[in-house]
């Protein structure tokens, strides 16, 4: 469907509705989530559930409230975590355009600066923040390292693999916005009933190991074909079965994994280590962006 709403985008209203239509859009699909929390609330409420449950700012002044949530949410943490990958990312993107290009001192200057702030960062999780975004006296067991591994390896690939494929679908297979569209967003489809079938099969056999070897065998399947049946004179079809085996490859290894950790873990970790888990998992589609648009650059220019 994503497809067919891209196509009758650009063709009717413009590309610029692509993005004004999530105004509309976000607010009408977050309103029923909004509405259900406060009948829930409300009935806890009026069954007693509620009581001696006080809202902070009503026991607290609002500057005690506030400095609570700057130490509870870890704002120094995001700050410094957020600042040290754009100063490594973002060079790696813009570095063809830039004259002496790794040599030049714009470019080195922000790796540096950018390594110093990640190394601050964790000297600064493990011993001064009260509440740390990374809880690293969890990074204890090979099992916690190993998911944590697979979060942020596994989005670096398919984001150098998936980065630019939608203009080289338009560019190099002269492809419609529509086939475009449906060729880019396969592997998620497929990922999406992959994860589902697989969690069904998990909670019936109760064994989660076999699924991941098995998505991680096809992952490696998947991106060794790319070097065959990824080219400009590949068939529709070959292309559509490279994002098929992406898609059903990345479905069984990267959310088993997640709820493997969850599953070893105490329940009063398990909120702060998922919270860790996406957040190092988004930072692998980061650097997987920018390594793709790294090497979509170089291609360019030469």
């Amino acid at each position: 469907m994503s497809g067919n709403f891209a196509e009758t985008i650009i063709d009717g209203p413009g590309w610029r509705w692509g993005y004004g239509i999530f105004t509309i859009v976000v607010p009408v699909l977050i309103t029923p989530v909004i509405a259900i929390l406060a009948i829930v609330q409300r009935r806890a409420r009026r069954a007693g559930a509620l009581q001696g449950v006080v809202a902070p700012w009503k026991v607290s002044r609002p500057s005690v409230v506030a400095r609570d949530l700057f130490w509870s949410i870890d704002v120094i943490g995001l700050a410094l975590l957020t600042a040290g990958f754009t100063l490594l990312l973002v060079p790696i993107t813009i570095y063809v355009e830039v004259d002496d290009g790794w040599r030049s001192g714009r470019i080195i200057a922000p790796f540096v600066l950018g390594a110093v702030v990640l190394v601050g960062f964790f000297v600064y999780e493990a011993m001064f923040a009260p509440h740390p975004l990374m809880p690293l006296y969890l990074f204890r067991t090979r099992s916690v390292i190993c998911a944590f591994a697979l979060a942020i390896l596994m989005p670096t690939g398919d984001g150098v693999a998936g980065s630019y494929l939608y203009s080289w679908y338009l560019v190099a297979h002269n492809e419609s916005v529509l086939s475009a569209t449906r060729l880019q967003n396969l592997s998620s489809f497929v990922e999406v009933l992959t994860v589902a079938v697989t969690g069904l099969l998990i909670a019936k056999l109760r064994r989660n190991k076999p699924f991941m070897v098995a998505g991680a065998v096809i992952q490696v399947l998947a991106y060794g074909l790319m070097t065959r049946f990824r080219g400009p004179t590949n068939s529709i079809a070959e292309l559509a079965w490279m994002q098929i085996l992406r898609g059903m490859g990345y479905g069984m290894v990267i959310w088993p994994a997640q709820s493997a950790l969850q599953s070893m873990l105490r329940h009063e970790h398990v909120a702060l280590v998922t919270a860790a888990y996406l957040c190092v998992y988004y930072i692998g589609i980061a650097v997987g962006s920018a390594v793709g648009g790294c090497v979509g650059q170089l291609c360019r220019a030469r």
